[in-house]
């Protein structure tokens, strides 16, 4: 599509842009605000590149390498100073060197322009069997509902939703460390869905006792899986949730480390801390997987809960094909890109833990 003329920025535009900056130098002798001035220009060439002419292009391309090395060399021997370190960050930025905040929040905002096979087929299963879920809940509040225990089944089946939606947004932009948190949070709740199906009084107690501090006392995560006498996986997967995203733990800094293979100048070993999602993807498989497992374990909660308003040949159906999918997705893809993208020695537990875990599918989601 052709560029519209009057948008673009011209040679001209660019001097006179130039030339009112330096204008507004208060000290004209100061040769950091001259820099400053330099690289703004440079920075703004950069930014809207494809808004230049031809010629302004040009420009730009042939003053980059000149300008940059100049800069460099020039604030290395200026005296530290506010204005010193804003120079630095700018030369950086020219660089691409420099951490953008703005980069971090557009892949948060933007929808994903390309996604591995494991990630399409982790979204196919999430977006079928959420709609499901949501479809489930519709039929159930389509009736006259009342009680202390079903108004904070359904306030939790609310969280877990949302949870699930932002767990999924996280993971798939690499956030599996925030991701886990609110697994976490959908464990919780699902424990509590359960617990208020059978113990009518620890509903009436969590929502009407005013002092938080009780109710955590007596309705605490541990308390609550004791009550329900929960299958010990279900302790580990929430001991994994809480050091790996809930709690700032050494297993979730670890995450986050990276170690290059070559040596410093000095010959020490060099260490970079990822910003902006963890590169970890053994992690970022496993949140996947735990999402895809907390579906199931709020669908299997909200028919528990509330199955004379459901259909149970169709939610029976939806429920076994939806471990048949997930003991699929576990060996046809889990297993095999654990195999593919670590070392083997380092993930045989890990194979050995999801095979068990295939295999006890139906335990899990009771």
């Amino acid at each position: 599509m052709a560029k519209n003329d009057d948008e673009l920025i011209t040679v001209d535009i660019l001097k006179d842009r130039l030339v009112k900056s330096f204008q507004s130098i208060p000290n004209k002798q100061d040769k950091s605000s001259s820099i400053q001035v330099i690289v703004e220009q440079l920075n703004f060439m950069f930014s809207n590149y494809e808004k230049l002419t031809p010629e302004a292009q040009k420009i730009a391309d042939n003053m980059f390498d000149e300008v940059v090395s100049f800069a460099e060399d020039t604030t290395s021997k200026l005296p530290d100073s506010v204005q010193t370190r804003q120079l630095k960050r700018l030369v950086r930025g020219s660089k691409g060197e420099r951490v953008s905040i703005d980069a971090h929040m557009d892949d948060l905002e933007k929808p994903r322009s390309s996604q591995t096979a494991f990630f399409i087929k982790s979204r196919e299963f999430f977006k079928k069997y959420l709609q499901i879920l949501m479809d489930y809940m519709q039929d159930i509040v389509d009736n006259t509902l009342s009680g202390s225990a079903i108004v904070s089944q359904l306030g939790l089946f609310g969280v877990c939703v949302d949870e699930l939606l932002v767990a999924f947004h996280l993971s798939n932009r690499g956030y599996v460390q925030q991701a886990f948190a609110h697994i976490r949070t959908i464990d919780e709740s699902v424990d509590l869905i359960n617990l208020f199906k059978i113990d009518q009084a620890a509903a009436d107690f969590w929502l009407n006792e005013e002092d938080w501090s009780k109710v955590w006392k007596e309705l605490k995560p541990g308390k609550v899986k004791e009550k329900l006498g929960s299958d010990k996986i279900y302790s580990e997967l929430y001991h994994f949730f809480s050091s790996k995203g809930s709690h700032p733990t050494w297993d979730m800094i670890r995450m986050r480390i990276k170690k290059s293979a070559q040596l410093s100048s000095e010959k020490r070993i060099q260490m970079s801390i990822s910003v902006g999602g963890t590169p970890a993807i053994k992690e970022a498989i496993f949140s996947q997987l735990f999402i895809m497992i907390s579906i199931i374990r709020v669908m299997s909660a909200m028919v528990s809960c509330f199955e004379k308003y459901l259909n149970q040949e169709e939610v029976k159906a939806s429920l076994l094909t939806a471990s048949n999918d997930l003991s699929d997705f576990i060996t046809k893809n889990v297993l095999e890109l654990l195999k593919t993208e670590m070392n083997k020695e380092a993930i045989e537990e890990d194979i050995a833990y999801f095979n068990k875990l295939k295999e006890n599918t139906t335990k899990i989601f009771s």
